[in-house]
C-alpha cells in the first residue's frame, strides 16, 4: 500500500464530515500518524469513522458509525483526542499522469486511538531530536517515519548503488524530482520522477519502452530513515526482470 496515495482498500467519504464532541474532554493536538490494526479476524481489520468518539456496541445498530473506513498503512493526521477516540483526517490521492498526483478527497472523524501508532520522527530536520511519545496505549509506526516539507534537504542529493544513480533535487517546498539511471549489465534505462516530502517519500518512475519490450516497466524508489530502496514491477523489459537495488543510507556521492 502506497500511504498517502488512494488505496483502493480504503474507503473515503469525501468531504471533510468533522468530528462532534462527546461527553469526554476534548484534546487538541498536532501530530501525524498511520493506521496501524490487526482486528481479531481478518475480515474485521477496517478501521471506521465515527461521528462520535464513543463505542459502538456490541450488536446491534451503530447509528454513529459511517461506511467509510481507513485500513492498516493508511496515513493520517490527528488534531484531537477525546477518552479512547482521536479525531484523524485521511486524504486521497488519484494518479492522474505518472508521476503526478492529485487529491481526490478527505474524510475526518473519530476512530478508536489504539488503531493509529504515532510517527516519531515530527522533527523539522532529520538532525532534530527524535521526540518521545509518552502516551498510554499509543506505539510508534513501525514502517515509516514522518517527513515535513524542510526535510527536502535530507533528500536532496545524488546516491549511488553498485549498479545505479540516482540524483534527487527539489523542486518546491513539499515536492521532489529524481533523476534515475539504471545500467546493471543487463538491464539499461534513464528516467526521471516525482515524490511529495510531506509524505512517506516514495518515487515512481516510468521507464522508457523500446519498440522491442514486449509490455511496460515500472521503477520505484523507497526512502526511508535507512536509505533507499529502487524496485522494478510488473516489468517486461528483456533483463530487467526482478531489479532491486539499495542505495547508500543518505551519504550524498
Amino acid at each position: 500500500m502506497l500511504s498517502g496515495v488512494l488505496c483502493a482498500a480504503s474507503a473515503w467519504a469525501g468531504s471533510e464530515d468533522g468530528c462532534a464532541k462527546g461527553s469526554a474532554e476534548v484534546q487538541d493536538v498536532d501530530r501525524m500518524g498511520e493506521v496501524s490494526w490487526v482486528g481479531p479476524d481478518q475480515h474485521s481489520a477496517r478501521v471506521y469513522f465515527q461521528t462520535e468518539p464513543k463505542p459502538c456496541p456490541a450488536k446491534g445498530p451503530c447509528p454513529w458509525r459511517r461506511k467509510a473506513y481507513i485500513v492498516s498503512g493508511d496515513r493520517v493526521t490527528e488534531d484531537a483526542v477525546s477518552g479512547a477516540f482521536s479525531c484523524v483526517t485521511y486524504t486521497a490521492y488519484r494518479l492522474v499522469a505518472t508521476p503526478v498526483y492529485e487529491k481526490v478527497g478527505s474524510t475526518r472523524g473519530w476512530v478508536p486511538s489504539e488503531a493509529i501508532c504515532l510517527h516519531a520522527a515530527l522533527r523539522k530536520k532529520r538532525s532534530d531530536p527524535i521526540p518521545v511519545f509518552d502516551v498510554p496505549g499509543r506505539t510508534e509506526c513501525e514502517r515509516f517515519t514522518s517527513t515535513l516539507d524542510d526535510d527536502a534537504e535530507a533528500y536532496s542529493g545524488e546516491f549511488r548503488s553498485a549498479t545505479a544513480s540516482l540524483k534527487v533535487s527539489e523542486a518546491t517546498s513539499a515536492q521532489m524530482t529524481a533523476e534515475l539511471e539504471m545500467n546493471n549489465g543487463t538491464c539499461h534505462f534513464k528516467s526521471v520522477g516525482t515524490a511529495y516530502v510531506n509524505r512517506p517519500l516514495v518515487v515512481s518512475f516510468d521507464v522508457p519502452k523500446a519498440d522491442t519490450d514486449p509490455g511496460p516497466c515500472f521503477a520505484t524508489g523507497v526512502f526511508d530513515d535507512a536509505g533507499v530502496h529502487l524496485q522494478l514491477s510488473l516489468c517486461q523489459k528483456p533483463g530487467c526482470e526482478n531489479v532491486a537495488e539499495d542505495f547508500l543510507a543518505w551519504q550524498k556521492k
